[in-house]
């Protein structure tokens, strides 16, 4: 009984330990990235195949056009929580994460900001790479 009591405990002790683990900006930063990156990656397998990216101005529009055949999982939300924004003509893509504030700040998306300290701003994929991402460390 001593034994499964010990286990017990060690096993609540963890559980607290992890409802208790708040991500930081940073580690949001890199997870969105990374997701930002698997947009991008269905989106020029989607055009590999079909010669032009999928045209959408949602990632609903993008999910039914990628989702199961170029991605299993096509992600929705950025770390914090927020929609990703993705538009494409065919031609040109753009994805892009509000960040930690969750306001979209369109005027800046055409602006290149290469490795942002600041997490409230917007980070965007255009094209083939990032034209504004975070710093991380």
């Amino acid at each position: 009984m001593k034994m499964f009591a010990k286990a017990l405990i060690t096993l609540t002790i963890a559980m607290l330990e992890i409802a208790a683990y708040a991500p930081t900006d940073a580690e949001r930063a890199r997870w969105t990235m990374f997701d930002l990156r698997s947009v991008a990656t269905a989106a020029a397998a989607y055009k590999q195949d079909h010669g032009s990216y999928p045209v959408a101005s949602t990632m609903d529009e993008l999910k039914a056009l990628v989702q199961p055949t170029y991605v299993k999982s096509l992600p929705l939300h950025d770390a914090w929580g927020n929609g990703f924004r993705y538009s494409s003509d065919g031609k040109t893509m753009r994805i892009v994460s509000a960040g930690a504030d969750g306001q979209f700040k369109e005027p800046t998306w055409t602006t290149a900001a290469k490795w942002m300290s600041d997490f409230g701003e917007d980070a965007v994929w255009a094209d083939g790479g990032f034209t504004r991402n975070w710093e991380y460390k």
